[in-house]
């Protein structure tokens, strides 16, 4: 299933504003902050398959990505990046891209998702957050990348959000 979602060009404005005035800690904390909306809008998309259609995730496919050996033809030629233009077209989304094929409003994604009716495949669709050890899908860890995080109150802020949340000054 082709699958768009964006936070609207209210943000990438509120953003260039921001630039364009000199505040570049607002404007980062803009950039922060909506990537995190967006990572959660994944979730929010599997829960309501879920519940609106009895359906499970089992893979995301996000275009212009590694293509494996093992995927499907169809999946194969679907994922190239030259294929984003009909795709935003398709989905009849308010957002277009330009001949970099970076989409506007910048804060926008389209994937395909691949879906079963098993109730035991659950895909959190981006491993950094996924606690599953026995997923298919698992990316590999790498040196100081660990994809498991049992709690995120218990990690140090990363540099973004140290900026942001943290009193101390980050260097």
């Amino acid at each position: 299933m082709a699958v768009g979602i964006t936070l609207g060009k209210g943000i990438d404005e509120l953003q260039e504003k921001y630039l364009q005035n000199g505040f570049l800690t607002e404007s980062y904390m803009i950039e922060v902050l909506s990537s995190e909306l967006l990572l959660e809008s994944y979730r929010a998309y599997t829960e309501w398959l879920v519940v609106h259609r009895n359906l499970h995730v089992a893979r995301l496919h996000f275009l212009g990505g590694e293509i494996s050996e093992t995927s499907e033809q169809k999946i194969s030629s679907l994922l190239r990046l030259a294929n984003l233009p009909m795709l935003l077209q398709e989905l009849a989304l308010p957002v277009t891209c330009n001949a970099a094929y970076c989409m506007i409003p910048k804060k926008s994604v389209v994937f395909y998702a691949e879906l079963t009716k098993d109730p035991f495949t659950k895909c959190a669709g981006i491993c950094l957050g996924c606690g599953r050890r026995d997923c298919p899908n698992r990316m590999e860890e790498k040196e100081n990348f660990p994809l498991r995080f049992a709690d995120m109150t218990d990690r140090p802020l990363s540099y973004g959000y140290a900026r942001i949340f943290s009193k101390a000054d980050v260097k």
